[in-house]
């Protein structure tokens, strides 16, 4: 191989390494605004918290677990952005399932255990196995993978989250081919960020008494599931599957998967900070 090949070769793989990952930012980013808007109008001591903690706004630090996910010190994180449930025609998907595909060690038991550390630990220490992780470190992990329960291909386990499922899309009269997964991490998001005005719930979210952080992940984790990700996900047994878009495509999708991503986060920011 050449020298010239080569370093064409490093610098194509350099752009798609790049444009795969940024357009993911995106949505993080956009989540993490909205998060920026609402709490400082509605709460802003919890706010001030907050950015003092993680040394900026919740938008600037979205992406955070995924930029730092192949640094040695964080690949073991790398498995806590997902649960790989194969189940869709579960009435609810209860501690039991959950427990079937997690493991403890899931984005499910993560969300669970960052929030009650950042609640209760003294140390301000978060400890598994021989990995330590400070009270900054976990607040911006914890911001991401509230993120992350809200994308529906991060709750089933077919076909790797959907990694492994070629995507012919049709799409500005042109055929776009990619997986599953990226539509849903990256094109359908942008879409509908780009085209439609998202707005969180005007009313201010309120803690519940005895607020319960298992519970709020189980009611979210059935809606998600049985609304959304078992409902979009292709059913056939060709190797490419040829979608269009526009039949594809519904907003509702997401006014609801960004409502539930607010709901979530606010009730267990609030559960923290309050």
């Amino acid at each position: 191989m050449t020298n010239q090949l080569f370093f064409c070769l490093i610098f194509y793989t350099i752009i798609c390494y790049n444009i795969v990952l940024g357009y993911g930012y995106k949505a993080h980013g956009y989540l993490g605004g909205a998060s920026d808007k609402y709490l400082s109008l509605y709460e802003p001591i919890i706010y001030k918290n907050i950015t003092d903690l993680i040394g900026g706004d919740l938008h600037s630090v979205s992406s955070w677990a995924d930029k730092i996910k192949r640094n040695s010190k964080y690949t073991w994180t790398a498995k806590l952005h997902y649960i790989d449930i194969l189940e869709c025609n579960n009435e609810t998907y209860d501690k039991e399932i959950i427990n079937k595909y997690c493991e403890n060690n899931c984005i499910v038991s993560i969300v669970k255990d960052l929030a009650n550390s950042l609640k209760y630990n003294k140390e301000y220490l978060y400890k598994v196995n021989n990995n330590t992780l400070s009270r900054s470190e976990q607040l911006k992990f914890l911001i991401h993978f509230i993120q992350d329960f809200n994308q529906p291909m991060h709750l089933l386990g077919y076909d790797r989250g959907g990694n492994s499922l070629k995507i012919n899309m049709y799409i500005n009269g042109k055929n776009k081919t990619t997986n599953l997964h990226y539509i849903w991490d990256s094109l359908l998001p942008e879409y509908y960020m780009n085209n439609y005005q998202y707005t969180v719930p005007f009313e201010k979210v309120k803690l519940p008494i005895n607020f319960i952080v298992d519970d709020l992940l189980e009611t979210i984790l059935n809606e998600n599931i049985k609304e959304i990700s078992c409902k979009i996900y292709p059913k056939t047994s060709l190797d490419i599957i040829y979608l269009d878009f526009n039949d594809y495509f519904k907003d509702k999708y997401f006014r609801l998967l960004f409502d539930n991503y607010h709901k979530m986060s606010m009730l267990i920011l609030k559960h923290i900070f309050e």
